[in-house]
């Protein structure tokens, strides 16, 4: 159960950024920017200890799989987490900023190609004819 709450909150955490940006993308006034300055840190805060603590339960799990027979190996990754429960507490978020960047630049790509295919849909015109423009005096 653990391993499949790992994978899960490391998928969500992959999907997030991508998701977000692609509900911008065609929903532009359901989500605004800073909508989405607030939910990429904080989702991905949450994934990334999710990701961190089940994958050291994980362990824990296969080690009692084990018994006393475990290998040294492997208890020496559970044993020795490298802090990486404390920066996850508290530097998950960058992460997800981190990994929203080349999204971002996927992102305004689109942007421009769909500017450039469709233009602008707002555009006004300046040229008027003033044989078309009708004039009604009283």
């Amino acid at each position: 159960m653990n391993h499949t709450l790992y994978i899960s909150c490391l998928l969500l955490f992959l999907l997030l950024p991508s998701s977000v940006l692609i509900l911008r993308y065609f929903k532009k006034r359901l989500i605004s920017w800073w909508l989405i300055l607030l939910i990429i840190p904080i989702f991905s805060w949450v994934m990334i200890n999710g990701v961190v603590y089940f994958y050291y339960e994980y362990l824990s799990d296969v080690i009692s799989q084990y018994g006393d027979n475990c290998p040294p190996e492997l208890m020496d990754e559970w044993g020795a987490d490298g802090a990486k429960r404390v920066v996850a507490l508290y530097f998950g978020w960058v992460y997800g900023i981190l990994y929203s960047l080349p999204w971002l630049m996927l992102y305004a790509l689109a942007i421009g190609v769909r500017s450039l295919i469709f233009g602008r849909r707002n555009k006004v015109s300046t040229n008027i004819n003033p044989s078309e423009v009708q004039r009604s005096y009283v």
